[in-house]
């Protein structure tokens, strides 16, 4: 589980999260939404531990995350950012193997036998076997974040943070990445994403956290967060909300 308590964080003298009070249960799959500059990236980090909060707490399986050594939350937390982050000059087997590091022994420089079966089991959760020799940078979009996604899992963590895991992504790779993101969720997996997708955190989530300028609006189900009146006035603009036809779930269109 990961709680915030009266979470406050920003950069400097500037602060972005502002009294934010929010729990996400074990085995849960939450989203952030909410526009542009709303805190949705910044949370993300403080809740890795990248950031430290000006006040309050990130509090994960009953410890202070910035109180963790940094092996030990590194075991525990992954976080996977956006594909065209991935400029590293690494074939896919060797940035992946990057998520084995908190692992390694003081003096150890290379992988061992573990990290090989580890990194050859989630190649092939990811799909990615066949890429395994490929330089990142040959990569397409998707098959970048299903990289980032092999490297994240590779950690073996608990909880794992998606900073905008469909950005820039064709409708295929959308699904694909959502898909087994929520398979990993099914088996136990702890997520929280930042998406800007409406209607895929709609499908794929759990519970949808909404930010507007730092603070928390709303959380709850799709059904509960997703209202015409309270997205119109966050977003600044003019949608409308039906049903689902086949998930029974609200799908939001925009209003032309």
């Amino acid at each position: 589980m990961i709680k915030l308590e009266n979470l406050f964080c920003g950069y400097g003298k500037k602060t972005v999260l502002k009294g934010l009070n929010l729990e996400v249960r074990t085995g849960g799959f939450a989203a952030l939404i909410g526009p542009n500059g709303s805190g949705k990236t910044t949370l993300v980090r403080t809740m890795s531990g990248l950031l430290t909060p000006q006040k309050g707490k990130v509090i994960f399986d009953g410890k202070d995350v910035n109180k963790m050594p940094h092996k030990e939350l590194a075991k525990k937390i992954a976080v996977m950012t956006q594909a065209q982050t991935l400029t590293a000059p690494f074939c896919v087997e060797e940035f992946v193997l990057l998520g084995r590091i908190p692992y390694w022994g003081r003096f150890q420089v290379v992988e061992d036998k573990k990290d090989i079966e580890l990194v050859e089991r989630v190649l092939s959760r990811t799909g990615i076997s066949h890429l395994r020799q490929r330089p990142l940078k040959e990569l397409s979009g998707g098959e970048r974040q299903l990289a980032n996604l092999a490297r994240a899992l590779a950690q073996e963590p608990d909880l794992l943070l998606l900073d905008e895991p469909t950005a820039h992504l064709d409708i295929g790779h959308q699904v694909q990445i959502m898909d087994l993101v929520r398979d990993l969720n099914d088996k136990g997996l702890t997520i929280v994403a930042v998406l800007h997708d409406l209607n895929l955190a709609s499908l794929y989530c759990q519970k949808l956290i909404l930010l507007s300028d730092g603070k928390i609006q709303k959380v709850g189900s799709a059904t509960d967060v997703l209202e015409q009146e309270v997205i119109n006035k966050v977003y600044g603009t003019s949608i409308t909300i039906r049903q689902d036809p086949v998930t029974s779930l609200p799908f939001v269109f925009p209003v032309h």
